[in-house]
């Protein structure tokens, strides 16, 4: 007995790493579906050493651009000992080298090579640990295109991935230092450098859509130079951030930043005096099943844009149009539930904070709540219906601060309002920076503590 279960033990093991190769490229390529909104489509086939990984674009658009034949042959190293791409002890190792232009289209690819004579290589390697912990880094060579018209100088761009592919949850980095373009027949340039971009999945998808992750990305500098019609130069950074969370089964919360921030003359003067501008914007409480629900709608659009796009190529556009426009009343049918199910009374909030920063602090910060009673009927009904109910839609904290000097450059007649309204008594001025506090409650606005409907307001001001 003793006997027959090791004869159990090391053959289920044996065949568990015979079946390897097939789970890992299954596990990866549906990774990949899902990470791409399968926009592409991933396919491993089984040739000598590994497999052939096909990527077969569905979008149509995609589709003018990217080679639909495109394959990279990915070999594979099975454990629980494996030498490639190093010798440690995991379930695979998984190898590959590829031209990257061979991803395009005939004709795109004849035309780079013009000018190319180094086409730039994709290197893949990956170790899966027995854990299903894919462990990924993927580089892609630097190049040079130098046509007559133009010179493009790129360096090499480095990815790592650790993922795990039970769950579908990880980090994904990008690295990248510097992107030239210089034309030959006048001054001029196109750069950016110091480019890092980071992904963090924290949950597993959502009805096969990724929903639940943080991203940021940071660009050390973006540089633009142009001589003809005029002659143009900005540069600045940018650092960008969005996340969405999950507060409960049924509620969310998104986030998205920006910052744009420069230290150069002409760019501050062409910004017309501002040094940074700061954007935050924050959606709490939003309902989830209708943030999936939009993502499903949108995927449904796409495809009937491609479908009509598709149909007017092969001069079928008639039957196509019907169809399409048919697909588009369907789309808008279901536009009122979803909102319904985004945004919840008394619960979902609307919080913004924009600030722009020159020799003095310019901002507009918004904390709102939603209060409207859930919408119905078609789309043009429901939503004249919810503009009807004017600012009884929300709740919540106005707060306002301009610096009169750049309200004034970016518009000479902006003083004119700000100056009524400190007359009117809705707002106040010191130093040179005008500032209005508003609450919205129950439709009214709030301003020094008199209270206004909207037709009183604006019996105030006109």
């Amino acid at each position: 007995m003793k006997n027959f279960r090791k004869v159990v033990l090391v053959s289920t093991v044996l065949s568990s790493f015979l079946m390897a190769g097939d789970d890992i490229m299954t596990k990866v390529t549906n990774f990949y579906n899902t990470l791409t909104n399968h926009a592409f489509n991933f396919k491993a086939i089984k040739s000598g050493d590994g497999y052939d990984l096909h990527i077969e674009p569905n979008n149509y658009a995609y589709k003018e651009i990217f080679n639909p034949d495109a394959k990279i042959h990915i070999s594979v190293d099975e454990g629980p000992t494996v030498t490639k791409p190093k010798f440690t002890f995991a379930k695979a190792g998984l190898v590959a080298e590829s031209e990257i232009i061979s991803i395009f289209n005939k004709q795109i690819q004849d035309d780079i090579k013009k000018d190319l004579k180094n086409p730039p290589k994709l290197k893949y390697s990956a170790i899966l640990g027995f854990g299903d912990n894919l462990k990924e880094n993927i580089t892609i060579e630097p190049f040079v295109v130098d046509s007559k018209d133009m010179k493009v100088d790129s360096s090499k761009v480095e990815i790592t991935t650790d993922i795990d592919l039970s769950k579908f949850v990880g980090d994904m980095n990008l690295k990248y230092d510097h992107f030239i373009m210089q034309p030959k027949d006048e001054p001029g340039i196109f750069k950016i450098s110091n480019v890092e971009a980071k992904s963090k999945i924290v949950e597993p998808p959502v009805e096969g859509f990724f929903l639940f992750s943080e991203s940021s990305l940071s660009v050390g500098n973006i540089e633009m130079s142009v001589s003809k019609p005029q002659k143009v130069k900005f540069k600045f950074s940018l650092n960008a951030a969005s996340g969405a969370k999950k507060v409960s089964d049924k509620l969310s919360d998104i986030t998205m930043l920006m910052d744009v921030k420069t230290n150069d003359i002409d760019t501050i003067a062409l910004a017309k005096g501002v040094k940074e501008s700061k954007n935050k914007f924050e959606f709490k409480n939003i309902g989830t099943q209708g943030l999936v629900e939009l993502i499903k709608l949108t995927k449904k659009m796409e495809e009937a844009q491609n479908e009509m796009a598709l149909a007017s190529k092969s001069k079928n556009d008639e039957k196509a149009l019907a169809k399409y426009l048919a697909t588009m009343d369907e789309i808008n049918n279901k536009l009122v539930p979803i909102f319904n199910s985004t945004f919840i009374k008394d619960k979902s909030k609307i919080i913004a904070d924009l600030e722009l920063l020159s020799n003095k602090v310019s901002y507009i910060k918004l904390d709102l709540t939603y209060k409207a009673e859930p919408i119905s009927g078609s789309l043009n009904s429901a939503f004249i219906s919810l503009a009807a109910q004017g600012l009884a839609i929300v709740d919540g904290d106005i707060d306002v601060k301009v610096d009169k000097d750049l309200a004034t450059t970016i518009n000479p007649f902006a003083l004119i309002v700000l100056d009524m309204l400190k007359v009117k008594g809705l707002a106040s001025e010191k130093n040179g920076i005008y500032e209005l506090k508003a609450t919205l409650k129950g439709g009214n606005v709030i301003i020094n503590g008199k209270s206004y409907t909207l037709q009183e307001l604006t019996r105030v001001l006109f």
